[in-house]
């Protein structure tokens, strides 16, 4: 029998600190896989605030459960999913980014966001501003089409229905350097920035087992919330 499995991050930054705030494991196969035995450790930085299902045995160093998947149908085809999520409070061993800098710079009807990121953890990574209101309560803003990189053309625009967001992906070398021009009418405004990458599995807070005669294909995925940009 094969199992999909996500191991799912979720960081948030408080003030300059990442803190490591949920993990969700998340189990998919094309087979019933009721009763299968799951087992799972974290590292001893990470703390458990709550847990779900909330009949999970947990023991002196390790967590317990056996799966319960439900039925569903995805893209036509039968499949079975079981979720695990752990609220927790923790911190990676090192920082996520060698470098992580936003520069703003306000010129009273504009406003120039400088991104340069650089990891070596943090792989196919990349960074959303947004939601951005465009037409919503007297709000306007504008994204200048010559900010958005003639040349290696980076930034993605995406906009759903008053609201844009601008997308820029890292490049092979695990860094983003990208500026952009906005335009708006209104102050006071507070742009959301998220970070969606991979992570390897040997810097996972969490390491996860199930029956040997399964194999597991894993991805590992991060969810990083940064600081918003306010202007």
């Amino acid at each position: 029998m094969n199992i999909n499995l996500k191991n799912i991050i979720e960081v948030h930054e408080e003030k300059t600190v990442e803190k490591i705030r949920r993990i969700i494991l998340y189990f998919t196969s094309i087979e019933n896989f009721a009763e299968t035995i799951i087992n799972f450790r974290l590292k001893p930085e990470i703390s458990v605030e709550k847990i779900y299902p909330s009949k999970i045995n947990k023991y002196a160093d390790f967590f317990n459960d056996i799966a319960k998947p439900y039925e569903r149908i995805y893209r036509g085809r039968r499949i079975y999913s079981y979720g695990i999520r752990l609220d927790v409070n923790g911190r990676f061993n090192e920082n996520l980014f060698n470098k992580k800098n936003i520069i703003i710079k306000d010129y009273g009807d504009s406003v120039n966001i400088w991104l340069s990121f650089e990891s070596n953890i943090i792989k196919r990574y990349r960074v959303i501003l947004g939601p951005i209101p465009h037409g919503y309560r007297g709000y306007y803003t504008a994204i200048r089409e010559k900010s958005m990189g003639i040349e290696t053309r980076k930034w993605h625009i995406r906009k759903m229905g008053k609201f844009t967001s601008i997308l820029s992906r890292s490049k092979e070398d695990g860094s983003i350097n990208e500026n952009i021009f906005i335009e708006y009418s209104k102050k006071n405004m507070n742009i959301p920035v998220v970070i969606h990458g991979e992570i390897s599995s040997k810097n996972l807070p969490i390491k996860v087992s199930i029956d040997k005669n399964i194999r597991i294909r894993r991805k590992n995925l991060l969810i990083y919330y940064l600081n918003d940009i306010k202007i």
